[in-house]
């Protein structure tokens, strides 16, 4: 795997560099580590907001001046927030990449924040919540956020954030988000294609050299408050299926156990042929498909079993999962699943590094969370010494079934019955957007 060289600009702006000969192409990501941990806890959805509006228009360009500048470099810039980090990133032409570059510098320095454009976004921020509403699995997430973190805490809403913030949020919040937080001090700009460093460096200073350093305000993400629940009904009546998300809390992407942990994932629920899915699909026919994942922010981030399934089947899947859970801590994986887990992770790694964007955007996770230059190097080596005795471990160090929630969100008036015959605690009823039914 490439290693990235790094170095800074006059302002502090770090730079990760990786030269790729061949394709005339240069993909460039510009990586602010404020993201929706950094929200105010009254306004969730700030941080993806902010990153949105910057494509709205700048001291100089409006929205349709973006695009169409954009269009004549034969390229697009996008713009997105996740937990951790807000990014801009466009690919283009060697020979275009200096005007692409110097388009991206307008978004980021000279965003104007213009009152129609925040009204027309907020119009689609508001149509996506409603349409949000008949995904079960957007609901279930929104649900498990918050009951896993609870309001005082900022990853307990999805980046979009909520109806009542959406309406809040001003043009005056916008602009202090991006004043804030958006610093070359906390920023990163990684870009991989066919240029020099040397040329790269110039232009760059030439682009962003500007940028006046400023120290960002700590990120305060509050204090989480879990749900004691240990069963949560959402009702959606005459659902067809049931959506189910067991979740509990995981570890942070720091984690020393980030590779035994995801080896071990790959076969509890990560591949098709792990055992979550053989179970549930191949044995008891309850569902098309299943798995598990740990979502890694810099702070713990959650662990989580879904599926859709047979109303019928809710408590009995309910059950199996558990089962495998269970079976995970208590036995080792054999030879063949320690193999498969392990080739599924390392021989899929150069898959992240076929593109330059697709690199790009690899080697922000280096910054984000402050991983060494050389890591995605010595991953594969990592994965490929992981035994079934440290899979094991992880296992019994992160999942803890007495501390998953199981989330249901299907017809009640079917599944309630059934899920309390299952003695799992404590059960709560919340509506679509998390919150507690009285």
């Amino acid at each position: 795997m490439p290693v990235p060289q790094e170095f800074k600009l006059s302002n502090g702006l770090t730079v990760l560099f990786n030269e790729r000969p061949g394709l005339p192409l240069v993909a460039a990501s510009l990586v602010v580590r404020r993201g929706s941990g950094a929200n105010p806890l009254d306004r969730p959805g700030l941080a993806s907001f902010t990153s949105r509006m910057l494509q709205q228009g700048t001291a100089t360009r409006s929205a349709l001046d973006i695009a169409d500048r954009a269009a004549d470099l034969g390229t697009t810039v996008g713009t997105r927030a996740s937990m951790d980090a807000s990014r801009v990133g466009s690919q283009a032409l060697t020979r275009s990449f200096p005007d692409v570059l110097e388009l991206m510098s307008d978004l980021v320095l000279h965003p104007s924040f213009p009152q129609a454009e925040i009204d027309r976004v907020k119009s689609e921020r508001q149509a996506v919540l409603v349409q949000e509403r008949d995904e079960p699995f957007a609901v279930a997430t929104r649900v498990y956020l918050a009951s896993l973190y609870g309001p005082k805490y900022t990853y307990g809403s999805p980046d979009i954030g909520t109806g009542e913030s959406l309406k809040a949020i001003s043009r005056e919040d916008l602009q202090k988000f991006w004043k804030e937080n958006y610093s070359p001090t906390d920023s990163a700009i990684i870009v991989t294609g066919n240029i020099k460093q040397a040329d790269l460096k110039a232009l760059l200073e030439k682009q962003f050299g500007g940028w006046k350093p400023a120290e960002a305000p700590a990120t305060n993400r509050g204090t989480p408050e879990r749900s004691d629940a240990k069963v949560i009904l959402v009702d959606r009546p005459d659902a067809p299926q049931t959506t189910l998300v067991f979740f509990s809390m995981g570890p942070e992407r720091s984690t020393p156990d980030y590779v035994p942990i995801e080896v071990m994932n790959a076969d509890l629920g990560g591949l098709f042929s792990s055992r979550i899915n053989m179970n549930l699909r191949e044995e008891h026919g309850y569902t098309y498909g299943a798995g598990s994942f740990f979502a890694y922010h810099v702070a713990p981030g959650p662990f989580i079993v879904y599926s859709d399934v047979r109303t019928d089947a809710t408590a009995p899947a309910t059950t199996e999962v558990f089962k495998e859970l269970k079976r995970m801590r208590e036995t080792a994986m054999t030879a063949d699943e320690l193999k498969l887990a392990r080739d599924s992770i390392a021989q899929s790694l150069p898959g992240r590094f076929e593109q330059g964007a697709e690199e790009a955007a690899t080697f922000a996770e280096i910054y984000v969370y402050g991983l060494p230059l050389d890591y995605f190097s010595k991953l594969p080596s990592q994965i490929n010494a992981v035994t079934a005795e440290q899979a094991q471990g992880a296992a019994q160090k992160y999942i803890q079934p007495d501390q998953i929630t199981v989330l249901a969100v299907g017809d009640r008036g079917k599944i309630e019955a059934d899920m309390k015959k299952l003695n799992l605690g404590k059960m709560e009823i919340r509506d679509p957007d998390g919150k507690p039914v009285q």
